[in-house]
């Protein structure tokens, strides 16, 4: 098991910051494997943040997406790699990868689900219960995918980016007015013990750790195959945890608060994905706690960022552990009613 969060002893070859630099390298990388000398750019497709550079060419072989994740985010590619290998059908296979310097090269698989217009509860409903299957499917990985510096959830080790996030969070030159108080960062801190039971009960859980993608929403499906991508957010932990993430994204899609009937529904069809495994109220206990811990690999994924990237969103960092403060206090009410 690892000890934490992913460090720069992997991916040494990728940059610690995508933007602005210069890919000219990763352009020649993807023409020598694809045995061709014509890449000819798609206008519009290029995206190019702190975290990852993105682009589309037309070639000899049709369209494909090339692009390269910063080192705090190219355990991407290490996941592609391993899932690719195992034969486990829940990736997009590549064209070709490099690992440590965290380059990936893909046959164009056609729009997304939230390309094609707008989404619905149905549309929802099938895309929580395929990712049920693809965790339960990956399952066998996340010791492997632990080991490949995938950055490593389960139990207590979510802890270890409490103290690093809040300290980051407090910092007036990164995030200005949107930073967090002394009190609040005190409050939070505060929180240690009731998010140690939290993540022990998670840690308990009938459920197996796995290969957590952690960021499901229909802007990540390929609308022809269902297929999830972008993996760069991925952790290996508690499988709610990407429930967790999923229902905000599913509340703005259909318009209704995350308590509504109708998200509760989306709630009880992904859980039963998980029937043979737990009871209904232990996985509705699961669901809570992993509820609360979510915030905390969120909370890593911005730490992995160079501080330029976290200044261009300055109160991302922030509210998000003001969300784990304020969903902590909830839980934890629960608990004792």
């Amino acid at each position: 098991m690892s000890t934490g969060p992913a460090t720069t002893r992997w991916f040494a070859g990728a940059p610690v910051t995508t933007l602005g630099a210069d890919h000219s390298e990763l352009l020649r990388w993807a023409a020598a494997r694809l045995g061709t000398p014509r890449l000819d750019p798609v206008p519009g497709t290029t995206k190019e943040r702190h975290w990852s550079f993105v682009t589309a060419s037309d070639t000899d072989q049709g369209r494909v997406w090339i692009k390269a994740d910063a080192r705090g985010f190219a355990h991407e590619v290490a996941i592609v790699d391993l899932v690719t290998a195992a034969r486990i059908d829940v990736v997009e296979p590549p064209l070709a990868l490099d690992v440590d310097r965290g380059w990936l090269l893909l046959p164009d698989e056609g729009p997304t689900l939230r390309a094609l217009g707008a989404v619905g509860a149905s549309v929802w409903r099938d895309l929580l219960t395929r990712y049920a299957r693809v965790q339960l499917r990956l399952v066998g990985l996340a010791d492997a995918a632990a080991r490949a510096g995938v950055p490593d959830m389960r139990g207590r080790l979510s802890l270890t980016v409490l103290d690093p996030a809040v300290a980051a969070a407090a910092d007036p030159e990164i995030h200005g007015p949107h930073r967090l108080t002394e009190a609040e960062s005190a409050d939070i801190l505060a929180l240690r013990p009731a998010l140690t039971e939290v993540a022990d009960r998670l840690a308990e859980s009938p459920l197996s750790p796995t290969l957590e993608h952690n960021d499901p929403h229909p802007g990540n499906v390929f609308a022809r195959s269902g297929t999830l991508f972008d993996w760069a957010d991925a952790v290996v932990g508690h499988p709610f945890l990407g429930l967790a993430n999923a229902l905000p994204h599913a509340a703005v899609d259909v318009g209704l608060p995350i308590g509504s009937p109708e998200l509760a529904a989306l709630t009880t069809a992904y859980l039963g994905l998980f029937a043979d495994v737990a009871d209904p109220s232990r996985l509705t206990e699961d669901a809570a706690a992993a509820a609360v811990l979510s915030h905390l690999p969120r909370a890593g994924a911005w730490l992995r960022m160079v501080p330029a990237g976290r200044r261009d969103f300055p109160a991302v960092l922030p509210d998000r552990l003001r969300a784990l403060h304020e969903a902590t206090v909830r839980w934890t009410q629960a608990v004792q009613d």
